[in-house]
């Protein structure tokens, strides 16, 4: 499996009242190594409008093991760790390490890709993108499903819009 390696400078609007780095700040490091992951595999976003797709993701789970500091280099590896067998689904994990290598956290994804024209999950992909996504090594990663989907177990919870006021 395939790691693909990117860093950050974590910079003063990255910070929390706390001084360390704040949750929004992980979820971009990590959205930005996931999409420089896809552009090196061919996902640019050029392709991606061409392909009338794009990554949406369900879900993003997060584990902290030490905190994050001002002026640190964060280094993130991200690996696909699971596809569905359309390709339609995935799974991507993200390590974050400073320079001496001490495992800062670590998070996993998982989403679909999105048709940009009607707005739900693609049910198939175009074949270009078919072929990249073939190219792909995904030796280790597991096989999802849409049931996987159904396994996340949060559902929407939709209320009166009176409640709202």
């Amino acid at each position: 499996m395939k790691i693909f390696k990117s860093h950050v400078q974590v910079r003063w609007s990255d910070l929390d009242p706390n001084m360390h780095l704040a949750n929004q700040s992980y979820m971009s490091f990590t959205s930005f190594a996931r999409m420089k992951a896809l552009n090196e595999l061919g996902f640019d976003t050029k392709h991606m409008h061409i392909w009338k797709r794009g990554p949406v993701i369900f879900e993003e789970k997060f584990n902290f093991f030490r905190e994050i500091l001002p002026d640190t280099t964060i280094y993130i590896h991200t690996k696909i760790s699971g596809v569905s067998e359309d390709f339609v689904l995935f799974e991507f994990e993200h390590d974050l390490y400073d320079e001496q290598g001490q495992h800062k956290a670590k998070s996993k994804i998982f989403g679909c890709w999105l048709d940009f024209t009607t707005r739900k999950m693609a049910t198939e992909l175009p074949q270009e993108m078919m072929g990249v996504m073939e190219a792909l090594d995904t030796e280790g990663a597991r096989i999802l499903s849409k049931m996987d989907i159904k396994n996340l177990g949060v559902a929407p919870q939709n209320i009166n819009p009176e409640d709202l006021k």
